[in-house]
């Protein structure tokens, strides 16, 4: 364990212990890849980079997985929903689908997932919509808040995570913005 991230000092780590698992944020493998250490570390331990916190660039992700490999596994969720939402598994990242990549991940399955309109309605495939959940580890209701004010998706107790994304072909999310 680093007591703080400095992108030499992991790639450091990785080889010398030969660390299989490792969590970072985009930004921290951003730093990784443009690191002039990169190439000349040996990281062929490394088996699942977990990720999460924020959304990673496709371009980027593909140029990860085309250094690295396939060992990319990203978490997408917020503390209110027991931080987990969607996953976006290691054989789900496909460098030659940048939608793909762009996506959330598929629901993880104690959760209910769905893409809602103004009005609280399912927004048909491929259109935009507010990601909302319902599931055992989700808080009841959101604070208040001048930028953020309780509001429930719908009357069965489903909360907004106060994203916006279109669904794809395969039901997955894919998160564009943050409502305001």
């Amino acid at each position: 364990m680093l007591p703080y991230f400095e992108p030499g000092l992991v790639l450091e780590a990785i080889e010398k212990h030969r660390i299989d698992a490792t969590m970072l944020v985009p930004t921290m493998i951003y730093m990784l890849l443009d690191h002039p250490d990169f190439d000349t570390r040996d990281l062929s331990s490394l088996q699942t980079l977990f990720y999460g916190a924020s959304a990673m660039s496709p371009a980027r992700l593909r140029e990860g997985i085309e250094r690295l490999g396939q060992v990319f596994f990203q978490f997408y969720g917020q503390s209110e929903c027991g931080m987990s939402i969607a996953v976006l598994r290691k054989e789900e990242h496909l460098a030659d689908d940048p939608e793909r990549l762009a996506s959330c991940g598929r629901p993880v399955p104690w959760l209910d997932v769905r893409l809602l309109d103004d009005d609280l309605q399912e927004v048909p495939q491929g259109e935009l919509g507010e990601i909302c959940v319902r599931g055992p580890l989700v808080m009841k209701a959101i604070g208040t808040s001048p930028r953020r004010p309780r509001r429930r998706c719908a009357g069965d107790g489903c909360t907004p995570v106060m994203s916006l994304a279109p669904t794809s072909m395969d039901s997955s999310p894919s998160s564009t913005a943050r409502r305001t």
